[in-house]
């Protein structure tokens, strides 16, 4: 996926704020981008592990043009070994000063040999405004994925609110903030917010539902909460690694999501959550095995421990 901020971080997890990167908004072109960051998790077969695997990464206009330099990478997967504990490898590319020349689409390629493995679009559009005003825009932007990056939830909620009241339209920051103001148990205004997302157009109904979702079940409207979780269960697809929190008898986690299975995990686990509040326990049970139906996926320990929580409760 393509983001503005994210670390593969030593513990082995992949970690990414904001819910990925699909377009950026320019008062005029060229314009030039801080950082675009590419993520990537790649899982490997047995027969991969301790195997050194050639990257190809390319981009190309919306001309169809090439874009950026083309880059070579060389990775070994993990080690076919007892000990090894994931099949799992992340990386991070950062992509710094892109100088964007055309509205349209630009799209990052990655190739393992000669075989394509994602093909990764990202939209450059023209809105109205001074150039000046929007570079300072991005700059906040770029701030508040840094300051929730390092703890400062202060910081990064005056950044993207501050985006929020330079360009009202831009619902990729409602939703940022929105998640900030959640993470602080500013609950009222995070849903306040996040509703802001949804009427300016937030294309991630996967984590705008999950979030709100999260909202209502904080604010003792459990079965709102259920109905939502079970949408994103039956309804929504997971298209990006994303950052989204879990329930549990404390309050709220934040849990890394690197795949779909991980999400449907979670939601599972948010959807057990809330059925035991309306009193459905047979429901609640069911989401449960659901989760625990998944639990090969590696998992953070307080999504493990909100797991056997909600199982002992429901004994």
């Amino acid at each position: 996926m393509l983001a503005d901020y994210a670390l593969a971080h030593e513990d082995g997890k992949l970690y990414v704020t904001g819910g990925g990167l699909h377009e950026l908004r320019f008062g005029r072109l060229p314009a030039v981008y801080a950082r675009v960051c590419l993520a990537l998790e790649m899982q490997f077969d047995p027969s991969e592990l301790g195997v050194a695997h050639f990257f190809v990464i390319d981009a190309t206009d919306p001309l169809g043009q090439p874009y950026i330099k083309q880059q070579a990478l060389t990775i070994t997967s993990p080690p076919a070994s007892a000990q090894a504990t994931s099949n799992r490898t992340q990386l991070v590319y950062n992509m710094l000063n892109l100088t964007f020349q055309h509205e349209g689409e630009y799209v990052f390629n990655v190739r393992v040999g000669d075989e394509a493995q994602a093909a990764l679009p990202l939209r450059v559009t023209v809105v109205p405004g001074s150039s000046t005003e929007m570079s300072a825009l991005l700059h906040r932007v770029e701030e508040g994925f840094a300051a929730f990056g390092a703890s400062d939830l202060d910081a990064a909620e005056e950044h993207f609110l501050a985006v929020t009241e330079t360009m009202p339209s831009l619902a990729v920051a409602h939703n940022n903030l929105g998640f900030v103001r959640l993470s602080k148990g500013k609950v009222e205004e995070a849903l306040a917010t996040f509703k802001k997302a949804q009427e300016t157009g937030f294309d991630r109904l996967e984590l705008l539902e999950a979030n709100i979702a999260c909202c209502y079940y904080l604010l003792g409207n459990a079965d709102a909460s259920l109905a939502l979780f079970e949408n994103c269960l039956n309804a929504r697809s997971f298209s990006a690694v994303a950052v989204l929190h879990g329930l549990s008898s404390g309050g709220l986690f934040l849990v890394s999501l690197p795949s779909a299975g991980a999400y449907t995990r979670l939601m599972a686990l948010n959807a057990g959550w809330s059925a035991m509040r309306t009193g459905r326990n047979d429901l609640a049970g069911r989401y449960l095995g659901m989760a625990l139906g998944l639990m090969a996926i590696p998992a953070d320990q307080q999504l493990i421990q909100a797991i056997e929580e909600l199982r002992a409760r429901l004994k």
